[in-house]
């Protein structure tokens, strides 16, 4: 299969045109058509000679993935369905903001966390997704949104930028239940491992996001825990109020619940926010996105029956 230019930074991009026989420039002429105008068509850059573009349209592609699904809701957002291959769809999703503009992409066809609390995680996990299967979820949107506001913040997981560690509970027990993960790596050799990244971080301090689950994680005194973990590492929480999908076992704390939570937290001296819902009513809020994946994982046939004693 010719090679995806969706692949390539710049560096690898003028590679490329070396092993061609072209001179340098004219990878930053086709880095321009490719990023600045979207440009998919090797035949409309019209600044490249004709031999040239006959060349690259005979060795090479840019391919973006699929959109098969297109919705918006009631207060902007939009969200995508984008098929990467012939057993896997995934979701990116836009938030206009009144001062940015904030699109959210997948990183992986599924998610092996397996939260209690997120349809991502229900899916199951198939595969990572390529370098153009994540450039092209921002390349797409960047086309489609064009004369709108554009793109100005980018969140995905797994990317060593800012770190943001999906907590949602203050004790192992607990965690236990939630993330399974914390099972194989529990909370204490987790904040041994922030302490190590913070040595060398870009920020000088992390985000524990923790989703609030009515009657679940969200008491006075699991907020007194959440402060004591605060006090071993340099922190702030985000907290992110539950969006509910099909067959969840949760309900959304309460406003005033979310509120009396973050009072512990700042009492304590710890920075808190709590997250905007956007986009739920199209499924498109945090913990919602699902996509269809081809779940290697086989955790569909295997759900987690102690879900039921989260509430015990």
């Amino acid at each position: 299969m010719k090679p995806n230019l969706l692949d390539f930074d710049a560096a690898a991009l003028a590679r490329f045109f070396q092993e061609q026989g072209e001179k340098p420039f004219r990878a930053r002429q086709v880095l321009r058509w490719l990023h600045q105008r979207r440009e998919a068509d090797f035949c409309a850059m019209s600044d490249l000679a004709k031999t040239l573009r006959d060349k690259l349209a005979a060795a090479a592609r840019i391919e973006a993935p699929q959109i098969v699904g297109d919705v918006a809701a009631a207060d902007g957002t939009r969200k995508w369905l984008l098929k990467v291959d012939g057993a896997n769809a995934v979701e990116a999703v836009f938030i206009p903001q009144a001062h940015r503009g904030t699109l959210c992409i997948s990183s992986q066809a599924g998610c092996v966390l397996d939260c209690a609390f997120c349809s991502t995680g229900k899916q199951g996990f198939n595969r990572n997704l390529s370098t153009a299967e994540i450039i092209g979820q921002l390349w797409l949107a960047n086309r489609l949104l064009q004369g709108a506001r554009p793109i100005s913040n980018v969140v995905m997981m797994e990317c060593p930028v800012a770190l943001a560690v999906s907590l949602h509970a203050p004790n192992d027990a607990l965690r236990d239940r939630l993330v399974p993960l914390n099972r194989k790596y529990p909370i204490a050799q987790l904040l041994a491992a922030c302490n190590r990244y913070l040595e060398k971080a870009p920020r000088d301090f992390i985000t524990f996001e923790y989703v609030m689950l009515d009657g679940v994680n969200d008491s006075d005194s699991h907020a007194r825990e959440a402060a004591a973990l605060a006090a071993r590492v340099r922190c702030k929480y985000n907290l992110i109020p539950f969006n509910p999908f099909p067959r969840s076992e949760f309900t959304r704390s309460g406003e005033e619940r979310i509120r009396r939570f973050a009072a512990v937290l700042q009492r304590a001296g710890v920075t808190v926010t709590t997250r905007k819902t956007r986009g739920d009513d199209i499924a498109a809020a945090c913990g919602q996105l699902a996509g269809d994946v081809a779940d290697r994982t086989r955790r569909a046939a295997r759900r987690i029956h102690a879900l039921k004693e989260v509430r015990a």
